[in-house]
């Protein structure tokens, strides 16, 4: 049975000071390069065929650690894979409009995160396939519920470290599993962070 491996990886440590300086965002810090380095390393013999990643500053550095593990020197980049808010409970919006969000952005933000997961999430036939997509913390976390089955508003109560490794795999028929959440296993102690940085799109 052909089966679909996703490697979902979050970006490297970020330099949050320049985060709003351009709609690209900050990227990486030192910190954030060696998490990056070792994450390639980390996916390094694993049968990675495909590499996508968020438009991004800190997640195109972030897989260019794992493009340069696979010999590639570039892979699509896409906005669908940017850090969004894929779903606020009923008066949770009220604080995202105090961030300096609209509606209009919340809206945009959960119908980019179904788009996201209906262009990634497919079975595969006849061969088997293994993705990494280099994205963001919340829609990580999005993209679990999905997987479990879970309702939206579980990523509320999830957290995730940079670079944290999940791992999911989807069968032939459908079936969809989760094999790993958040895996930092191949970062020492030291470089285990999660940089949370106040803002509407900092984490």
């Amino acid at each position: 049975m052909a089966v679909h491996t996703i490697y979902l990886v979050r970006h490297g440590q970020y330099d949050t000071r320049v985060a709003n300086q351009d709609e690209l965002e900050g990227d990486l810090t030192v910190v954030g390069r060696e998490q990056a380095r070792l994450t390639g390393e980390r996916l390094r013999g694993l049968g990675v065929q495909r590499l996508y990643s968020s438009d991004l500053r800190r997640a195109v550095s972030t897989a260019a650690a794992v493009a340069t593990v696979m010999g590639e020197k570039s892979w699509p980049q896409d906005r669908l894979l940017r850090e969004c808010f894929p779903y606020f409970p009923l008066g949770y919006e009220s604080l995202l409009l105090e961030s300096g969000y609209t509606m209009t952005q919340i809206v945009a933000d959960k119908a980019q995160a179904e788009q996201a997961f209906a262009r990634y999430f497919q079975p595969v036939e006849e061969e088997s396939l293994v993705d990494v997509i280099v994205c963001h913390g919340n829609l990580i976390r999005y993209f679990v519920c999905r997987v479990l089955g879970i309702p939206i508003t579980g990523w509320l109560d999830m957290g995730t470290y940079n670079c944290g490794v999940t791992t999911v795999q989807i069968k032939e028929n459908g079936d969809r599993r989760l094999y790993g959440f958040n895996d930092v296993g191949h970062l020492p102690a030291e470089l285990v962070t999660h940089n949370m940085v106040v803002g509407p799109r900092g984490i």
